[in-house]
């Protein structure tokens, strides 16, 4: 099946890669968006190496540059892009994979149980949400991160901080929030906070993804009323 987003088809390649192109063209089309400049950008750098780790047990590059075909490139990438875009583009790239996922299933397999495909949908999903968090947090992710405060205000004001200086370099991001902390560098202070809020987007993903598999499964989950009851009183909702 073809993957549809904003009507525009996604063409992919033998590996299943997406084309970069076409999704710059089913987002509008703009200078300002070319794959270009989102691929030579520091982040998305750091995420590609990251990701061809990963992948480089299957020999699938998560990247791949095809002359007169343009650029295609993993899911993960296509999600991370289309972050880079804006929220509201990520929306559409989302719904456009729900959508794509939920369609029926005619081969053999679909009617018989796989633990097998269900974790390996799970960690996808999992590793999707943490990757794009690392790369693109929200003010929301952030100030998840910070429930252990009681004071909201400070909160949200030390959230605000560290949400507009998260894509800085170690040195620079631990610089613009030092409150305090005397006993670590500027590189020390940026590598510890960013360490800490990860875990925490690792934490907040995997409980996304479970969530994503039982609604998939048609399962209603059980514990999401005391979940959210626990979150309005820690201030940890996902």
């Amino acid at each position: 099946n073809t993957l549809m987003i904003l009507n525009t088809p996604i063409r992919q390649d033998s590996e299943g890669r997406y084309s970069l192109n076409d999704l710059h063209r089913a987002a509008g089309g703009e200078n300002r968006h070319r794959p270009s400049l989102w691929v030579e950008n520091q982040q998305t750098q750091a995420l590609i190496k990251e990701l061809e780790a990963e992948m480089e047990i299957a020999g699938i590059p998560a990247i791949c540059s095809k002359q007169k075909l343009g650029t295609y490139v993993c899911k993960e990438l296509v999600y991370a892009y289309a972050q880079w875009i804006g929220p509201d583009f990520h929306r559409e790239v989302a719904r456009a994979f729900e959508a794509l996922g939920t369609e029926p299933d005619q081969s053999p397999l679909a009617t018989e149980p796989d633990s097998t495909r269900y974790f390996a949908e799970k960690e996808a999903f999992t590793r999707n949400r943490y990757l794009l968090r690392c790369l693109y947090p929200s003010l929301e992710d952030i100030l998840n991160g910070l429930y252990e405060l009681d004071q909201p205000l400070e909160r949200r004001d030390l959230a605000q901080r560290i949400h507009q200086a998260w894509r800085l370099n170690d040195v620079d991001f631990g610089a613009s929030i030092r409150t305090g902390f005397d006993e670590y560098s500027d590189a020390a202070l940026g590598a510890f906070i960013r360490a800490w809020f990860k875990k925490d987007f690792l934490e907040v993903s995997e409980i996304e993804a479970w969530e994503e598999m039982e609604r998939r499964a048609g399962q209603p989950d059980s514990t999401t009323g005391d979940a959210c009851n626990e979150s309005e009183d820690t201030g940890a909702a996902a």
